[in-house]
């Protein structure tokens, strides 16, 4: 269950329209929800007097209102116009605010297009798996011509979108792409990773030994995987997964089956919450 959001004014009877989204708003709680969620994509735009007075007619709040405009009058920072709603309608934690505050400062400077990738970054980091590879192959298309050095970079986002959900193969044939296009050697790397992670022993062998520009690139993923697996045998994760087989190998067979059912809804709640972001 989340939290309990205090609900603040009135509900309007008519919406506030937001042009550039498309979006209406209707009361403070969506306003502060549209500005939460598109903290990446904010620009001055939003700050209108139009806001405020809908603000002061719609939802009664005539003194939020005031200080808004007080805001516009005296050219405060979008930052500090969005935190004066914020607290305004008691929408969210101090904690809360400063990672809004963090991505409205970062995407000050952005154009349209890394405006769009941040948001879909900020999703993909927040594990938006399937909503993020919509946006990015959406954003791809778009800029392929336009901008090659970003679109090299959404390639190479769309490659770990695709490793994250274990399909190697693809994930390998994007970061290929990403290379070729920005020349970054994250991506070269990446594409190396990838083929390790679906290929067979010996087909990886022959692959790397085709690879021959790329041998210090192979040897410091060696490095990397030995890293990686050692920390995996110290993880939670892995005694989570010891004791498992333990209980499977030891017969106890209701603490097997108890804990695998926890697991798989685990994966389905989280599969769920995906999902809908793409209703």
């Amino acid at each position: 269950m989340g939290n309990v959001i205090l609900c603040v004014g009135s509900y309007a009877e008519t919406p506030y329209y937001l042009e550039r989204s498309g979006v209406r708003i209707f009361c403070m709680e969506e306003l502060c929800f549209f500005l939460r969620e598109n903290s990446l994509l904010l620009d001055p735009e939003i700050m209108k007097p139009e806001l405020a007075e809908w603000v002061k007619l719609e939802c009664a709040l005539p003194e939020l209102a005031k200080e808004m405009k007080r805001y516009l009058k005296e050219k405060r920072t979008i930052n500090e116009y969005v935190n004066l709603i914020m607290k305004g309608a008691h929408y969210c934690t101090e904690s809360e605010w400063k990672e809004i505050d963090r991505l409205i400062t970062e995407s000050k400077n952005w154009n349209s297009n890394e405006r769009m990738k941040g948001r879909t970054d900020y999703h993909f980091q927040n594990g938006k798996y399937l909503y993020a590879l919509r946006a990015y192959e959406a954003l791809y298309h778009d800029l392929k011509q336009e901008d090659p050095l970003l679109a090299a970079k959404v390639l190479h986002n769309l490659g770990t979108v695709y490793a994250k959900l274990f399909l190697f193969e693809i994930a390998a044939s994007y970061y290929k792409q990403a290379y070729d296009l920005g020349g970054e050697k994250e991506s070269r790397q990446a594409f190396l990773a990838a083929n390790r992670m679906y290929r067979t022993e010996q087909d990886y062998v022959d692959f790397i030994a085709e690879q021959k520009d790329h041998f210090e690139d192979t040897m410091e993923l060696e490095k990397k995987m030995e890293l990686l697996q050692s920390e995996y045998e110290l993880s939670n994760t892995k005694k989570q997964l010891d004791q498992i087989l333990q209980w499977k190998n030891s017969q106890k067979m209701t603490e097997y089956y108890d804990k695998l059912e926890e697991m798989v809804r685990i994966g389905k709640e989280a599969y769920r919450a995906n999902a809908l972001d793409l209703l």
